[in-house]
């Protein structure tokens, strides 16, 4: 248990590094796009603070979203001629994915004071179940079939990005089912129960659904 700690301490670090410093730019970005563009509108510090927190943890969620298949695909390799075994490496890199957002949900908790502690939360549940889904789906096949993989979903993200926004202002009818999804999800305080069960249950399948396409995956190693 111990040689397998250290392997993927050693095996995460590099993801850690490169976590922190995207934030901290990011960080530094909004603080200054807040200073110059808001001044006259920020009432006070605590304002300020909870404007670049919300930036940075916003960002981080977006980042994760795409960062995760490329981090996912350097780590895989690297981890099996550690000789660690499948089933190990996924068991110890899901559980380092979660105290991650733990982590994450726990510092918007103390700092996003003045958003409702229920969105907080909504939000960490939605974005553990996207992790998973994007590395079943995606990072999974990058490891599978390497730079074809990657091309494909490096297509496909920017397809999204830019085309879903050109695409609600084209047709508001998009822009509006996406906000109702969204409020009746994140923001709206009734049926709460059905709303986590349903939360959880996506990010379960998710979590199924990596393990099924990760579990006996041939790897590339020209990525």
């Amino acid at each position: 248990m111990k040689r397998n700690l250290r392997a993927i301490v050693q095996i995460k670090k590099n993801g850690f590094i490169y976590d922190l410093w995207i934030l901290a730019g990011m960080g530094v970005l909004a603080s200054i796009i807040c200073l110059i563009m808001a001044r006259d509108e920020i009432g006070s510090s605590r304002e300020l603070i909870q404007i670049v927190a919300g930036t940075i943890f916003g960002t981080y969620i977006g980042i994760n979203i795409f960062y995760k298949v490329f981090i996912l695909a350097e780590e895989v390799p690297r981890a099996l001629s550690f000789g660690m075994t499948r089933k190990t490496l996924f068991i110890y890199s899901r559980i380092v994915d979660f105290l991650e957002v733990l982590a994450v949900t726990g510092l918007s908790l103390l700092i996003l004071q003045d958003v409702p502690n229920a969105i907080i939360l909504k939000t960490a549940a939605i974005s553990f179940g996207i992790f998973m889904w994007v590395e079943a789906l995606a990072a999974n096949n990058v490891i599978k079939y390497g730079k074809i993989a990657y091309w494909i979903f490096y297509g496909t993200f920017m397809v999204f990005i830019f085309g879903v926004p050109r695409l609600s202002k084209i047709y508001p009818v998009v822009r509006n089912a996406g906000l109702g999804t969204i409020k009746s999800i994140i923001m709206s305080t009734s049926n709460q129960g059905t709303v986590w069960l349903g939360l959880v249950g996506f990010a379960i399948v998710g979590l199924i659904v990596n393990w099924i396409t990760f579990r006996k995956m041939p790897v590339a190693y020209n990525l």
